[in-house]
């Protein structure tokens, strides 16, 4: 493992890694019903149930082909129209996509300190439209020298496109950037498949089956700075 506190640029994940939503899944479904004019008539739990369902479905592409799907069958398993599920499944992926977030416990700290130190970097699975209002009420665009909307810019992550753009932006090669996040697949293995060291922000195991494991494991952003020496 190379010298991390050595690296030039810490590239980081926004969603999980830095902040989350303010709002639970539940309370979202809930605002949906209301705003539809409906009574609730399935838990969150029925609607993540259903979403399994449809994840490996090939004419699924999206996270909100998947919900919308999931409404329109609950919906008529319930006795209702497809088209009322239809709408459900919209008005709770933009409450969902376009809700408020705060920051995870500590990370605002900790992004500051890093920014002191090293050029940060930010790429998020997800249009600009939907993260840039979250960097924005966050406070914390500025921080970042290079932002990649993976999805939008670049292929999704683990792709290696958007971890390849990030480094040429910033004109250094994988051996002088760290990267950050908390998804295994997304962030470890496509940072790990283009030679960038990796921090998992997570209190899970890896994979049993994993070939590939991260550089380091934290629990949460704000144990980066003193494993880095900041």
């Amino acid at each position: 493992m190379s010298d991390l506190a050595k690296k030039q640029v810490v590239i980081l994940d926004l969603d999980r890694t830095i902040c989350t939503y303010s709002r639970s899944k539940e309370e979202v479904l809930m605002r949906a019903f209301e705003e539809c004019g409906l009574e609730s008539f399935f838990t969150i739990e029925a609607f993540e149930a259903a979403m399994e369902t449809f994840e490996g479905d090939d004419a699924v592409t999206t996270k909100s082909d998947c919900r919308r799907k999931s409404c329109e069958a609950l919906a008529v398993e319930h006795g209702y129209a497809r088209s009322i599920g239809t709408e459900l499944g919209e008005v709770y992926s933009h409450r969902w996509r376009y809700g408020p977030v705060e920051f995870l416990d500590g990370s605002e700290t900790a992004l500051s300190m890093l920014a002191d130190q090293y050029e940060l970097s930010l790429i998020t699975n997800a249009e600009e439209a939907v993260q840039r209002p979250k960097l924005e009420h966050l406070d914390i665009r500025p921080l970042f020298e290079t932002i990649v909307y993976a999805g939008h810019d670049t292929e999704y992550k683990p792709h290696p496109e958007p971890f390849e753009r990030a480094l040429q932006e910033r004109g250094v090669v994988s051996d002088d950037a760290l990267y950050v996040g908390d998804n295994f697949e997304s962030d470890v293995l496509g940072a790990d498949a283009v030679g960038i060291d990796t921090v998992w922000v997570s209190n899970e195991s890896p994979p049993t089956d994993a070939e590939t494991l991260p550089t380091v494991q934290i629990g949460s952003l704000a144990e980066l700075p003193s494993l880095l020496g900041v």
